[in-house]
């Protein structure tokens, strides 16, 4: 899912969607939650739930090479948000695991 920043707004609304998701690959770019009044901490908050673990597989607009080692969604959260960046060019592709 990818859609410039809406994510919050989306997973908002969409708790009983996630609830039975699987698998979701979604985009997690702060600039655009920001530029949409949002915010990283509530982008995770909202899926912690529903999910248990999760890597990224693309940054920057780049797919990342190699094997996708999955984190628990506690470490991906952590280390996605200790380098949090509010540029516009500081994007990833993450997908999670029930």
């Amino acid at each position: 899912m990818d859609t410039q920043g809406a994510e919050v707004r989306i997973f908002r609304k969409g708790q009983k969607t996630l609830e039975r998701t699987q698998v979701l690959i979604t985009e997690y770019w702060p600039h655009g939650l920001k530029h949409l009044g949002c915010d990283a901490q509530e982008f995770w908050k909202l899926l912690e739930k529903h999910f248990a673990s999760g890597a990224v597989i693309a940054a920057g607009g780049q797919e990342l090479v190699g094997e996708i080692k999955p984190l628990s969604f506690s470490e991906l959260k952590t280390q996605l948000l200790s380098e949090l960046d509010y540029s516009p060019h500081s994007e990833y592709d993450i997908i999670l695991y029930k």
